[in-house]
């Protein structure tokens, strides 16, 4: 008698959630905020959280001495509560940017984001490669980054005294608020968070915005020894003559910094 073949249900396809957001605009937020990660745990991921009520994207970083989020639109959200925030692990990064999408002319290549409960795929979305460039990376089950990135920069925005005091950055700070709008774009607006004391019980904390991103830095000094460094002094826009309206407009391809003034200490130069 001829064995009867087992009858199999079919595999049910994962529950999976999707936003699309512009490919460029995507990997410059990623690599970003790939210079605030670090290569060890838990700070080696970049966090995607999903803001369903403004409809936006935040890309996160974290270290223990930084907060980064840059803020996007999106083209497309349909988001499970599970995949409300999820990680991309940094050493993906490289391979997330290196992908290269075909496009018609006048077209901003779109990026597609499908994830699952484990796994995220990176997708083309623009109409000459839709469906053909993929990348899937692995997701993990847990979120690594301590806190809320998110919420950590609107508690330091929302700081009272904010112009009380006057900026005084350390080299440590400033190269790496650098390199991230070097990365991202932005014209940078620099705020005092503490009083600039040199001292490990009360470090020295920064607030940088842009118009799509913001992070905080804090540097920890080693002494208590007087501080030197000179005062920076932030030059108001609208003292410039800059229109903050047009500046909302404007693309961030071509970063500058904020214009400063230094104040050196006993005149040193």
């Amino acid at each position: 008698m001829k064995e009867m073949s087992a009858l199999r249900a079919p595999r049910s396809m994962p529950q999976t959630s999707k936003i699309i957001v512009y490919q460029e605009e995507f990997v410059h937020a990623l690599k970003a905020a790939g210079k605030v990660s670090k290569n060890e745990s838990p700070y080696d991921v970049v966090q995607i959280r999903w803001d369903a009520e403004a409809e936006t994207l935040q890309v996160c970083a974290v270290n223990a001495k930084a907060t980064f989020v840059a803020y996007m639109s999106v083209e497309m959200g349909d988001v499970l509560d599970r995949d409300q925030v999820f990680e991309i692990e940094k050493r993906r990064i490289a391979g997330i940017a290196a992908m290269r999408f075909p496009k018609a002319k006048d077209e901003e290549p779109l990026l597609g984001l499908i994830v699952a409960e484990s796994w995220i795929e990176i997708t083309d979305e623009s109409g000459l490669g839709i469906g053909v460039h993929k990348l899937r990376i692995p997701r993990s089950s847990e979120i690594a980054l301590p806190g809320d990135p998110s919420r950590t920069i609107q508690d330091a925005a929302a700081s009272s005294n904010l112009e009380s005091w006057a900026v005084k950055p350390y080299p440590d700070q400033l190269g790496l608020i650098s390199a991230v709008a070097k990365e991202i774009g932005g014209r940078v607006r620099l705020q005092q968070l503490a009083p600039p004391k040199n001292a490990e019980t009360n470090p020295n904390r920064l607030l940088a915005s842009s118009v799509s991103w913001s992070m905080t830095v804090t540097a920890l000094p080693s002494g208590d020894e007087e501080d030197d460094s000179p005062t920076i002094t932030v030059v108001d826009q609208g003292d410039l003559g800059f229109d903050d309206d047009r500046d909302q407009g404007e693309e961030a391809t071509t970063p500058t910094t904020r214009i400063v003034s230094a104040e050196p200490p006993d005149g040193a130069a």
